[in-house]
């Protein structure tokens, strides 16, 4: 057993948690260090940085106890890459690599869990993982056939298939509960207006779907909270569910079966699934404008949520890779004004630039991909501080492999307007911060056709100008309203949920902000406690049992770097409880449970 420092104390000052209540003023708490979590075990299985994904922790009918963890197509999506990593824990000290399920051709694996299942189909335990499309097999127009995957793993060692790419669509998360003896898996569709999806598997090798809703069933596009910030979508992402007994002291959920979902800008939405094939709306959160913290208007981005085993609370989180909002105009020709944009997540950051602004003409530039003649800059004097910026359409490669091109072609920066089938959809881009890029945003193509010197109102198939046709000037500034942090809720009446505590690290708002994704990713709870991965912040273990001041009690971040992905309690069958970590770059860490 080896036991790394967490942070030192100048690094636990530099991650000091701020906490709020409501109410409250946004001023931070009386710095609080941490315990630092003892380190276990450690196994660095993944193929290299970005490869691990979450995680899962089961005993096997052997007695042995098994971690399972997905994977990212990074670096590639080759075979040996992209699959399951079955790791033997039965020595947490020692966890070594046990089995490898390779995922279909151009799919990569998201999520993983594992259930002991007795049916008269069968009898075992079963994983379920998710598959998406790799980049590349996107990029490449591959064929891929995604939605998610069932293994016989009552022997680890030797997964056998009991089917394959079932439902077909992109998933991105999975969720296994069991009611009235029989085994259920929520999934996530990755797009879709109904993308919350409930699929029997009494017979896992025969899964039924029984039901699919979505945010059009339960809301008013022209009435409720549904597009927020950077990112402004209503859309599925993660969920819990669990069952209460009858007898449960709150008559609302007792004898139900309630399920708990992240749902993006529309916050928590609570369903009561007692009925599989019905799911019917309870009540959904709201965030409130400004943000409490920020002071800025809020960015949404509901990721992930745990309900408290008495379903008083959840404890919910909001994954949020823009820390800056961005502003951005274009400033002449006959369509000026402000437009939506958002920033891309792994160039040179706007705010770093001189003035903290990006500003210039801009060259019609085409799709800037591989074979592509990017042209030279149109001519044009620039201003002090401006730059060169190339517009480009969306589609045909990566958004890296566009960025690159263009900083190699000697432009300082880039607009990337969306392609014309999918006109309006903007998010934060991603890709490898190892390759030499400029700053760059994606807008709409309606904001692409202004720039252009094009009415907005154009139909998105209409004819652009050639490549090298010299576009209007435009200007980027950041404001910062800070990374996703952690909100805790009273669901106690789902109709009228109120958010009464939150909880954020130091870097959250820290502008500009330090080096790494500083976001909270993913959660779970056991009693008042939430047991948090926040990417480059480590692991986090808040103590709740004041919801409106919650206080963190222990942490880790690896002196080298971490990026923590996903979180897990597992009792393991020495009788200890452990929290293990899934890290995208350093693979699986196993923490002692520090005492309450």
């Amino acid at each position: 057993m080896r036991n790394i420092a967490a942070t030192t104390l100048a690094l636990a000052l530099a991650f000091a948690a701020f906490t709020y209540a409501r109410g409250q003023p946004a001023v931070p708490q009386p710095a609080i260090v941490p315990a630092d979590l003892n380190v276990v075990g450690h196994l660095d299985a993944g193929a290299g940085p970005g490869n691990i994904t979450d995680l899962w922790a089961h005993t096997a009918v052997n007695g042995r106890a098994y971690a399972y963890l997905g994977t990212f197509d990074e670096p590639s999506c080759d075979p040996g890459i992209t699959g399951v990593h079955v790791i033997d824990i039965t020595d947490p000290a020692n966890p070594r690599k046990a089995a490898f399920i390779q995922a279909p051709p151009g799919t990569r694996v998201n999520d993983v869990t594992v259930a002991r299942i007795k049916t008269a189909s069968f009898t075992g335990d079963v994983l379920v993982h998710s598959l998406e499309v790799c980049r590349s097999a996107r990029a490449e127009g591959q064929a891929v056939t995604a939605g998610i995957s069932l293994y016989d793993v009552t022997d680890p060692l030797s997964p056998k298939p009991l089917a394959q790419n079932f439902l077909g669509f992109e998933v991105h998360n999975v969720f296994v509960y069991q009611q009235a003896g029989r085994p259920f898996v929520m999934v996530v569709e990755d797009g879709g207006d109904r993308d919350f999806h409930i699929v029997d598997i009494s017979d896992p090798a025969r899964p039924v779907e029984v039901s699919a809703r979505g945010w059009r069933d339960w809301f008013d596009p022209q009435k409720d909270q549904l597009f927020l910030g950077a990112f402004p979508e209503p859309l599925m992402h993660d969920f819990w569910a669990q069952s209460y007994p009858a007898k449960h002291p709150n008559r609302r959920y007792a004898g139900k079966t309630i399920a708990y979902l992240a749902y993006w800008d529309a916050g928590l939405v609570v369903l009561d699934i007692t009925d599989p094939s019905n799911p019917v709306f309870l009540g959904d959160s709201d965030y409130a404008d400004p943000d409490p913290l920020s002071r800025e208007p809020p960015e949404g981005n509901s990721h992930d949520v745990a309900p408290t085993a008495d379903g008083d609370y959840v404890f919910m989180g909001d994954e949020d890779f823009t820390p800056a909002r961005t502003i951005f105009s274009v400033e002449d020709g006959p369509f000026p004004g402000e437009h939506r944009a958002v920033e891309a997540t792994f160039t040179p950051a706007i705010e770093r630039l001189p003035g903290g602004v990006l500003s210039g003409p801009t060259t019609l530039v085409g799709r800037a991909c591989e074979g592509d003649i990017i042209p030279a800059p149109a001519a044009a004097d620039l201003a002090p501080g401006e730059k060169q910026i190339a517009l480009v359409e969306r589609g045909g490669c990566t958004f890296g492999e566009k960025i690159a091109r263009i900083a190699a072609a000697g432009y300082g920066g880039a607009v990337i307007f969306n392609s014309a089938d999918a006109p309006d959809q903007i998010g934060p881009m991603q890709g490898d911060r190892d390759r030499e890029v400029v700053p760059a945003l994606l807008v709409t193509r309606a904001t692409g056709f202004a720039i252009l010197g094009m009415p907005a109102q154009s139909p998105p198939s209409a004819a652009l100008p050639a490549p090298g046709t010299a576009g209007r000037r435009v200007k980027a500034r950041s404001v910062a309203d800070g990374w996703g942090y952690g909100r805790i809720l009273d669901v106690r009446d789902p109709a009228r949920i109120t958010e009464v505590g939150r909880f954020a690290l130091a870097n959250v708002f820290a502008f500009p902000p330090p080096p790494g994704d500083h976001s909270m990713h993913d959660v779970v709870v056991d009693g008042r406690r939430a047991y948090i991965s926040w990417y480059a912040d480590g692991v986090r273990v808040v103590d709740f049992r004041d919801p409106r001041n919650p206080v963190e009690v222990a942490s880790f971040v690896d002196p080298e770097g971490s990026d923590f992905w996903g979180i897990f309690l597992f009792r393991h069958p020495n009788g200890k409880p452990y929290l293990m970590g899934s890290d995208r770059d350093t693979g699986l860490w196993i923490f002692d449970v520090p005492p309450s």
